[in-house]
C-alpha cells in the first residue's frame, strides 16, 4: 500500500522533465486536441461519401381511383393501371470528380488546422512552463532576502534604545513588510499559473520543474506553418469550387423507367428524361460567388504571411535583447554583491549611516536580481512564441 500511494505521489511530480514530456500528455490528454482530430475523421468520411451518386427513387401507384359512399372504388375500364417506376439522377460534367477533389482538400485542411492547433497550444504551454519557473525562483530570491533582512533586524534590535536607531529598525520594518506582501502577490500567482498548466494538460501535478537556462529555437520557415498550408489548400480548394460553379451550368440528368400494368390492355415500359433549364442565371452568379470568395481566401493567406514573418522577426529581436540584457544585469549584479560585502565588512550595526547604506545596497541587489528574472521571463515568453513559428 505504502508503495502504491509513493508511485502515485511520483506520477503527480514532474522533476526534471523537459518541454517534449510536457508536450507529449498535451496531445495525449487535451480535449479540444481529441475534438479537433474528429473532424479529420468526419472529413475523410465525407470525401468517401462524395464519390457516391445520390440514391435511387423507386415509385408505385395506381391510376383512376372513384371515391364512392362505402368506400375507394377503381373504375372498371381499359385505362386503369398500376405502376412502378425507378429513377435515378445521373451527374454530368465531371461533377462527382471535383465534389471529390473538393472533398479531399477539406481533409488536408482539417488535417493542418489540428496541427495548427497543438502549435499554438505548445507555445501557449510553454509560456506558462517557464513562467512558472520564473515566478518560483522570484520566491527564492524573496525568501532569501527576507532571511537577510530578518537577521539584520535581530542584529540591530540593540539600536531601538535611542530616537534615531529606532527610525533605523523602523526602515528595517518596512523592507519586511514589502517583501511579504510581494512575496504573498508571488504565491497567488505561481498558484494560478499551476492551474493553468493542469487545466491545459487534463492532470494534476504537486511540483512542476524545468530547467530555465537559455535554449536554442531553430530555424523558422513560415511557408511550412501548418496554419499557412492550410490557407494554400483552402486556395486550391476555392479554386476547385469555381470549377464546380461552372460544371454546373450543364444540369444533371434524371432518368426515369417504369412498368404500367393495365387491366384489359397491353402492359407496357416508359421511360424519360427530365433536368432543369439553366435559365434564372443561377449558376452565373454562384461562379461569381465563388470567385469573390476564391480572391478572399488568397487576401488572407497573403496578410497572414506577411504578419507571420514580421512577428518572427520581432520575437527574434527580443529574444537577443533579452538575452543581452540578462548577462549585462549578471554583471552588474555580482559587482553590486562584491560591493555589498565590503560593505557588511566594514559596517558596525551600531552606526546608523553604515546600516543604513548597507540596507540600500541589499535593497539594490534583491531589485536586480528581480530585473534580471525579467529579462529571463521576457526571453522565454518570446521563445515559447517562437516555438510556434518554427512550424513543428
Amino acid at each position: 500500500m505504502r508503495g502504491l500511494i509513493v508511485l502515485t505521489l511520483l506520477s503527480q511530480i514532474a522533476y526534471g522533465k523537459g518541454l517534449n514530456y510536457y508536450f507529449k500528455l498535451l496531445e495525449q490528454n487535451n480535449l479540444e486536441l481529441k475534438n479537433q482530430k474528429a473532424y479529420i475523421k468526419i472529413a475523410q468520411n465525407q470525401t468517401d461519401l462524395s464519390q457516391k451518386w445520390e440514391n435511387p427513387v423507386l415509385g408505385v401507384g395506381i391510376n383512376d381511383i372513384l371515391i364512392s359512399k362505402k368506400f375507394f372504388n377503381r373504375d372498371i375500364e381499359a385505362m386503369q393501371t398500376q405502376y412502378i417506376t425507378l429513377s435515378q439522377k445521373i451527374p454530368t460534367n465531371n461533377k462527382i470528380q471535383i465534389t471529390y477533389k473538393i472533398a479531399k482538400l477539406q481533409e488536408k485542411i482539417y488535417l493542418q488546422i489540428y496541427k495548427d492547433r497543438v502549435l499554438r497550444y505548445k507555445s501557449l504551454l510553454a509560456k506558462k512552463l517557464f513562467t512558472y519557473q520564473i515566478l518560483e525562483k522570484k520566491l527564492q530570491v524573496i525568501n532569501r532576502f527576507l532571511n537577510n533582512f530578518h537577521s539584520i533586524k535581530k542584529t540591530t534590535t540593540a539600536l531601538t534604545k535611542t530616537t534615531a536607531n529606532s527610525s533605523k529598525s523602523i526602515n528595517i520594518d518596512m523592507y519586511l513588510v514589502n517583501l511579504k506582501l510581494k512575496k504573498e502577490l508571488l504565491k497567488q500567482k505561481i498558484k494560478t499559473t499551476k492551474y493553468e498548466i493542469e487545466k491545459i494538460l487534463y492532470r494534476d501535478f504537486s511540483k512542476i520543474s524545468l530547467s530555465t537556462k537559455f535554449k536554442k529555437v531553430g530555424k523558422t520557415n513560415i511557408y511550412n506553418l501548418p496554419l499557412i498550408k492550410a490557407y494554400s489548400y483552402k486556395i486550391a480548394q476555392f479554386d476547385t469550387k469555381v470549377a464546380l460553379s461552372r460544371a454546373k451550368k450543364l444540369p444533371d440528368v434524371k432518368v426515369t423507367a417504369g412498368y404500367n400494368n393495365r387491366i384489359g390492355r397491353d402492359d407496357y415500359f416508359s421511360l424519360n428524361l427530365s433536368m432543369p433549364l439553366p435559365v434564372r442565371g443561377r449558376e452565373d452568379a454562384e461562379i461569381k460567388i465563388s470567385t469573390i470568395k476564391l480572391q478572399q481566401v488568397k487576401n488572407e493567406y497573403k496578410s497572414y504571411l506577411k504578419s507571420f514573418q514580421k512577428e518572427s522577426q520581432i520575437y527574434k529581436k527580443i529574444l537577443q535583447s533579452s538575452q543581452a540584457n540578462y548577462y549585462t544585469i549578471q554583471k552588474e549584479l555580482r559587482s553590486l554583491q562584491e560591493q555589498s560585502k565590503e560593505i557588511k565588512k566594514a559596517t558596525i550595526f551600531t552606526q546608523n549611516g553604515s546600516l543604513l547604506e548597507y540596507l540600500t545596497t541589499l535593497n539594490m541587489e534583491y531589485k536586480i536580481k528581480l530585473q534580471a528574472l525579467d529579462e529571463k521571463q521576457n526571453y522565454f515568453d518570446a521563445y515559447a512564441k517562437l516555438l510556434y513559428y518554427r512550424g513543428r
